[in-house]
């Protein structure tokens, strides 16, 4: 996961995009993303929309690695918006 600074509408205060690459996700978090979610890794990138469930666990996933307090309850508050999900496909 990445993250940029990007103006929030139309205001110059920046704000966190999440930019999350599945491919840099261990094969327990995977796991454990197909847990969450109940939908297949496969899905994502296979090009299907990915369910708000998915993106909500890829967050909780993602941000779990810098801080171990971050519970899903707090993924489900992030803004669509901020959120990048890419699956595999050339850089």
């Amino acid at each position: 996961m990445t993250a940029a600074k990007q103006p929030v509408n139309g205001k110059a205060e920046p704000a966190e995009i999440l930019d999350i690459d599945i491919n840099d996700l261990s094969v327990d978090e995977a796991v454990e993303l197909e847990e969450l979610s109940g939908q297949a890794i496969a899905d994502l990138a296979s090009g299907k929309t990915p369910t708000a469930k998915l993106i909500r666990s890829l967050v909780f996933l993602t941000r779990r690695r810098t801080d171990s307090g971050y519970t899903l309850a707090q993924a489900g508050t992030e803004k669509l918006s901020r959120v990048i999900a890419r699956a595999a496909g050339p850089n």
